[in-house]
């Protein structure tokens, strides 16, 4: 079981699929919760998904779809949470998201902008 968990989470790694390779590592940890390669591969996962998805952010955001943006920083930081670059990028995203509602009118965008940024 071990093995297998860990064969599959890396590979799922290596094809860039983090769902994937993150339920994989869970079901190793399930059985072997302390596993410290189960828990560094698990860590792995998680950084290399953070990264990646701010890496898409900051191509949306750069092309100024903010709501593509905005998606892409949200799914980095499920994997870690306190990913900075997605947290400042996520900032970046309601930052401009304000400048145009000002422009537009948009006062719903306002209230889920405030309250967007009272989470962080």
């Amino acid at each position: 079981m071990l093995r297998k968990a860990g064969a599959a989470a890396r590979q799922m790694l290596a094809n860039q699929k983090w769902a994937a390779a993150r339920v994989a590592a869970e079901k190793g940890l399930q059985v072997y919760p302390y596993h410290e390669g189960l828990l560094k591969l698990r860590d792995s996962i998680n950084t290399e998904a953070a990264k990646a998805y701010t890496a898409r952010g900051v191509v949306h955001l750069a092309a100024g779809r903010l709501d593509d943006a905005a998606g892409a920083y949200h799914a980095a930081l499920t994997y870690d949470a306190k990913y900075a670059p997605a947290k400042q990028g996520l900032a970046n995203v309601y930052r401009q998201m304000g400048a145009n509602m000002d422009q537009a009118g948009k006062h719903g965008v306002a209230v889920l902008y405030m309250h967007l940024a009272e989470q962080f």
